[in-house]
């Protein structure tokens, strides 16, 4: 299929920040300090080494208003529409301008997305025809006079896309305790990894520091209903909390720190 990605090669995801909050470390502070009836009227009077102090600091609270004067914009590309139905449900601190497919077509072909449990060279196979097919009765439709916003009915969610995305710093910081979870669909930890990078690199390491999933703010799996899934993160506590320990099966690896980390107790 001519444009198409073909068996085995990955298009990796592509996350710009392209614009923030002029100077968001001392504008985060400022607001601090206004709590502290400590009004600043010029983000200058403010030392750079404190700002960062103050605003590290609310890491270690639930009360992080602060972080909603800070913006962020991003430039989201080679991703599956399956990721951008699930971007989207973040309704609150967010907004959206994605690739149209009213607009723009996909005759040549489109880049897909193959999921990493699909393995196998038959597996693979399996896929790729599907997709070839598909981009088969795209093109013919719209060759036979079929508007494109009607064409596009038949193009799978692993279609590649684009979008941008603009966060309140926030929101942002909600939406990293999830999709960084190993709760979330496999897509997620790769691109909010690039988004916290992209953060880190472009605006500042602090506000790297507040991308983490839930549990390592809490201390605890946040996750335990019955639709959750199972952690690879909580497995290897279990491993290093419980050792060789002789009462393991006993316990069924539900001593004191597994209890807290469970939510059962403290």
């Amino acid at each position: 299929m001519k444009g198409a990605m073909k068996v085995g090669q990955v298009k990796e995801p592509k996350v710009t920040l392209i614009s923030w909050t002029n100077n968001p470390i001392k504008a985060i502070a400022s607001q601090l300090l206004n709590m502290q009836g400590k009004m600043v009227h010029d983000l200058n009077e403010i030392d750079e080494a404190y700002a960062i102090e103050l605003v590290r600091d609310l890491k270690r609270t639930a009360l992080a208003g602060g972080l909603e004067v800070v913006d962020v914009l991003f430039q989201i590309e080679n991703v599956p529409r399956a990721l951008t139905h699930q971007l989207v449900r973040t309704r609150v601190g967010a907004t959206y301008h994605q690739e149209s497919l009213r607009f723009t077509t996909r005759e040549d072909g489109f880049d897909y997305d193959m999921g990493a449990t699909i393995k196998t060279a038959e597996q693979a196979e399996m896929f790729a025809d599907a997709m070839d097919d598909l981009a088969d009765v795209y093109a013919a439709l719209v060759k036979s006079g079929v508007s494109m916003e009607d064409a596009r009915g038949v193009l799978p969610i692993a279609t590649l896309t684009k979008v941008g995305v603009k966060y309140n710093f926030k929101t942002l910081v909600h939406c990293g305790h999830v999709r960084l979870c190993y709760q979330s669909q496999g897509h997620w930890r790769p691109i909010f990894n690039k988004i916290k990078q992209e953060i880190e690199t472009k605006i500042h390491p602090v506000l790297g520091e507040f991308l983490a999933p839930i549990c390592d703010f809490t201390g605890r799996c946040e996750y335990k209903g019955i639709f959750d899934r199972k952690c690879p993160k909580e497995q290897k506590l279990i491993a290093d909390t419980c050792g060789d320990c002789r009462y393991c099966g006993e316990c069924q690896g539900m001593c004191a720190a597994l209890k807290k980390f469970h939510r059962l107790e403290g």
